[in-house]
């Protein structure tokens, strides 16, 4: 499969191949409901709007039968995830609901919607003169990681980068600085990561860490630095030591680098995108479209 390079491409892919059934959970504000109605415009999907009973008075262009009337926010959620896990949606899509209720009933194991112990979530960017998409892993969902949890998100990762075309990703595990230190433990846990990972027990990609991110990125800070790899300058995959930094990193590189993004949640039996109920109809869209894709 060729590699997605950009936002662009999977927006074309999700054009080639939807509609499919897109409930949207927490259908209150317009920023979802207008990314909804763009992306079936463009034959991604048919909506499923689970939330605002008067939606259709607001919005003439929704169909009778698109909407499920309900206001409650916590009942809005279980309601379009249970509709997912029986079958009746192919998509789940966060809407201006909090990260809180949406998650509730996809992490409980009564609907179904896990396939793997711990879900986890990612954020790719299409930033402006990168040559690819980078992704951005656990700035959504998992707030402190262990040791133990950072190898399960680097391998939901990893086999999400795989569903992109991207067979072998160059990961780097993010810190402060790229020389092992005992008062920073995330640079430990990444030197264990990285053996691990070069022993086999991560398969299917490269991985180096501890890294700055500069040293990720960039070609020149890895000469001055003198640190080499396939890596250096050249990530795909960066997984992050904690909620904090994954968000704030991807958020910076959204809002000051231009990125384009797009965000999911990794470890479900369908497709959940996700991002910040803050983001405009745009970035809304950009999520639907990788989880056409992902529902592929």
């Amino acid at each position: 499969m060729k590699p997605f390079k950009s936002i662009k491409d999977i927006i074309k892919e999700a054009e080639e191949t939807g509609p499919k059934r897109c409930v949207i959970a927490g259908s209150y504000k317009e920023s979802e409901v207008r990314a909804a109605l763009m992306a079936r415009e463009k034959g991604m999907i048919k909506p499923i709007f689970v939330g605002d009973p008067e939606l259709k008075s607001k919005f003439p262009e929704i169909k009778e039968d698109e909407v499920i009337g309900e206001k409650d926010p916590g009942d809005v959620a279980i309601k379009a995830v249970k509709m997912v896990s029986e079958g009746k949606g192919d998509i789940l899509l966060k809407g201006s609901i909090s990260t809180s209720h949406f998650l509730k009933p996809v992490l409980s194991d009564e609907y179904g919607l896990k396939s793997s112990p711990l879900l986890s979530h990612i954020v790719i960017l299409d930033i402006p003169e990168l040559d690819r998409l980078l992704a951005i892993t656990d700035g959504g969902m998992c707030i402190s990681p262990t040791l133990d949890e950072k190898i399960s998100i680097l391998k939901n990762g990893v086999n999400f980068m795989h569903s992109l075309g991207i067979e072998k990703p160059r990961v780097g595990i993010l810190s402060a600085t790229e020389a092992v230190n005992p008062k920073i433990e995330n640079t430990i846990d990444a030197a264990i990561i990285e053996k691990a990972a070069k022993r086999g027990q991560i398969p299917k990609c490269v991985v180096d860490g501890p890294l700055a991110f500069d040293l990720m990125v960039s070609d020149y800070a890895c000469q001055v630095k003198g640190i080499s790899g396939p890596v250096c300058g050249n990530v795909d995959l960066i997984l992050v030591p904690d909620i904090t930094t994954g968000n704030s990193v991807a958020k910076a590189l959204m809002h000051f680098g231009r990125a384009m993004a797009a965000g999911a949640i990794l470890g479900t039996t369908k497709p959940v995108v996700m991002l910040s109920r803050a983001d405009k109809p745009e970035i809304k869209l950009n999520s639907i479209a990788l989880g056409v894709v992902l529902s592929r």
